[in-house]
């Protein structure tokens, strides 16, 4: 039951760009199908990666002890786990832009005819462009997981999430059709810098736990031993005026006992 959800998600993910893979096969549109055929690829991978983590998870559980098999926890497998951090995901766009702006004068040059020898050519540019679209969209899914698990902590992002991965899909659609533009590099730029601003926030709520996690600690005294001292001297000097008390009438012994109370 705890994997049911991520099994079923990836494999309607798998036949979903199956269908649309063979579709764009059938209409001579072979880019598009190379790009679903790669989205196809990063499902079985993460299916494949899914259920080794189960396999090993499994004989580790086996393979302890009984005794420790009541208080043995293990993680869920095939859930979220722990999200990727920021500046993971950071680096990795910072990768995707560089290519992409490599591919962008590449494409200028072979527009130009000044194609350098031993450029990969039409068929390498659209294999090159399928693979840059695979990657944005596996980091899409990446950021789409990360959103998820801040909204179950209750930590609210103010919507730059769902910017950053509209703006990635329009990414996608672009290197799907071919197209890195001026455009298209400022896009990705401006994702890099909400990333950057995510990250910092991501930076800032980690401390904040860290603080909070030490503010229960009681401050040192620099003389313990005269406050003992002194609170010894005042329990002595209570107990002699209580039991030394003067025949005084009812209502000052009322008064004197209420004085006691109070001050302890």
């Amino acid at each position: 039951m705890m994997i049911k959800p991520f099994i079923l998600r990836e494999i309607s993910s798998i036949n979903n760009n199956i269908r649309d893979a063979v579709k764009n096969l059938n209409d001579r549109n072979l880019p598009t199908a190379a790009v679903k055929q790669q989205f196809v690829m990063t499902s079985v991978n993460n299916l494949a990666l899914m259920l080794s983590d189960v396999m090993k998870q499994m004989e580790a559980n086996m393979n302890m002890p009984s005794s420790k098999s009541g208080s043995s926890s293990c993680n869920k497998p095939g859930g979220k786990g722990k999200k990727m951090s920021m500046k993971s995901m950071r680096g990795m766009q910072e990768q995707i832009n560089k290519q992409m702006q490599g591919l962008k004068k590449e494409m200028e040059s072979m527009k130009n005819g000044q194609q350098k020898p031993g450029s990969s050519g039409q068929k390498g540019m659209s294999e090159q462009l399928a693979k840059l679209a695979a990657q944005q969209e596996a980091l899409r899914n990446e950021m789409s997981k990360y959103a998820d698990q801040l909204n179950e902590e209750g930590t609210k992002d103010g919507g730059s999430m769902s910017d950053m991965m509209k703006k990635m899909e329009e990414t996608q659609k672009d290197l799907v059709n071919k197209k890195i533009v001026q455009e298209t590099l400022n896009r990705q730029q401006e994702i890099l810098t909400k990333m950057l601003e995510s990250e910092k926030a991501e930076m800032k709520r980690g401390e904040e736990e860290k603080r909070q996690s030490t503010e229960a600690k009681n401050p040192p005294i620099s003389n313990p031993f005269s406050n003992f001292k002194y609170n010894s001297i005042k329990t002595a000097a209570t107990d002699l005026l209580k039991t030394v008390q003067p025949s005084y009438n009812y209502y000052y012994k009322n008064k004197i006992n209420s004085y006691f109370l109070k001050f302890e």
